[in-house]
């Protein structure tokens, strides 16, 4: 016998767990959509470049800058946050103590440090 699918929120009267609901974004998934949404912006420069060499100069720029507003507008954030999730931004800033730590890695002395 073939179970229904739990759309619910509610896990009472669902024999799935929540975790395995469609409402979780899970890692893969997010890595997929970038890589697509990162191909059609490749394909719609494409063909914005090809429509402004060899058709309509107008249409072929508004084609070119609604890609180039997709990426900065949505494609960038979602990568970003893809990518910066679940790291602590404090390791990659340049602080006094970071410095610090660096010189002691590499064996240099801290009072040659200029305050």
């Amino acid at each position: 016998m073939i179970q229904e699918p739990c759309y619910t929120i509610s896990t009472s009267n669902c024999s799935r767990p929540i975790e395995k609901s469609v409402f979780i974004l899970h890692v893969n998934s997010m890595k997929h959509l970038l890589r697509i949404l990162f191909i059609g912006i490749l394909i719609a420069f494409g063909v914005g470049f090809y429509i402004r060499a060899q058709e309509d100069l107008l249409i072929g720029e508004r084609i070119v800058g609604v890609t180039v507003l997709f990426s900065s507008f949505v494609f960038m954030p979602l990568f970003l946050y893809h990518r910066w999730k679940g790291k602590r931004l404090k390791d990659y800033t340049l602080t006094k103590e970071n410095l610090r730590r660096m010189r002691k890695l590499r064996g240099e002395s801290p009072e040659n440090e200029k305050s």
